[in-house]
């Protein structure tokens, strides 16, 4: 007799699933947080190893929506990490014929996280402990990342930019998709209006680190006064100016069509005439 271990066996899917199968063909093993904590890896080791079940189905979920974005820690674990855990107790047990436990690691968000691993050069995620982190940008965090992958020469960390780059292509592995962001934006527009809806993406954009505030803040600022008024004067140390080597290995990249700007984009969009003095871009009159 077979022995079937549904994880997640409270849930209105595991009530389901263990109410429906055949008892008198499989030998019933159903679990819940109480019994199995599947988001820590030891105690699901150790259940497997204790019980080796036939056929492992995971009913473990963190489906409520608004839950999962004021609590991102519990859907990583309950939605990321719990499905690999089993994967990997199935794969250890010889049971994962028709997945790798790989592609049971299904990020929070649906996003595919072996971006991130390709990226960091590593062969699968560590089985530690989370630790509690809270910070109010991530520039924290990613300079150390960074840093990182520079030492193990996965770029050239002498070129600014190109740490940019880098770092730019890790936040984008972690991002929603554009359809999500767009969704929750019409979502917070029709329930709180359009400052709701801008707070919110302005939010996204600093904690995803496109608004760099950290690096923001090292611009130099003062206020001087002008016959005219009272001028705000800004050294930008933002962006540094681009480096020679990134110079030269532009000038080797083919020349592409993609729009060069927004306005440009806008003008091929929608067929509007050109400006009369594009002086923005390389875009010139009657192109």
């Amino acid at each position: 007799m077979l022995k079937v271990w549904i994880s997640g066996a409270n849930g209105h899917l595991g009530q389901a699933l263990c109410t429906r199968l055949d008892r008198e063909k499989y030998q019933l093993i159903a679990t819940d947080v109480a019994e199995v904590d599947v988001t820590v890896p030891a105690e699901v080791r150790a259940f497997a190893d204790a019980n080796r079940p036939d056929v492992i189905i995971n009913c473990t979920g963190f489906n409520d929506e608004d839950g999962c974005e004021t609590d991102p820690d519990r859907a990583y674990r309950v939605n990321a990490l719990a499905p690999r855990n089993l994967a990997l107790a199935a794969d250890a047990l010889g049971r994962a014929k028709d997945i790798a436990p790989e592609v049971a690691f299904i990020h929070a968000r649906e996003k595919d996280c072996h971006t991130l691993l390709d990226l960091l050069g590593l062969a699968q995620p560590s089985e530690e402990q989370v630790p509690k982190e809270d910070f109010d940008t991530p520039a924290a965090l990613l300079d150390e990342m960074v840093e990182l992958a520079a030492a193990k020469g996965l770029f050239d960390g002498s070129v600014p930019q190109y740490r940019i780059n880098f770092e730019t292509r890790m936040m984008g592995a972690l991002m929603p998709r554009e359809s999500e962001v767009c969704r929750k934006f019409r979502k917070l527009y029709a329930k709180g209006g359009p400052k709701a809806a801008t707070d919110w993406f302005y939010d996204l954009c600093v904690v995803s680190n496109y608004i760099r505030t950290a690096q923001i803040a090292k611009n130099i600022q003062w206020n001087t006064a002008t016959p005219y008024g009272e001028l705000e004067i800004t050294i930008n140390l933002t962006k540094p100016e681009k480096d020679p080597k990134v110079i030269a290995m532009e000038r080797l990249q083919p020349a592409a069509s993609y729009p060069k700007c927004m306005l440009c984009k806008l003008c091929g969009a929608h067929q509007l005439p050109c400006p009369p003095d594009p002086s923005h871009c390389a875009h010139k009159p009657g192109r």
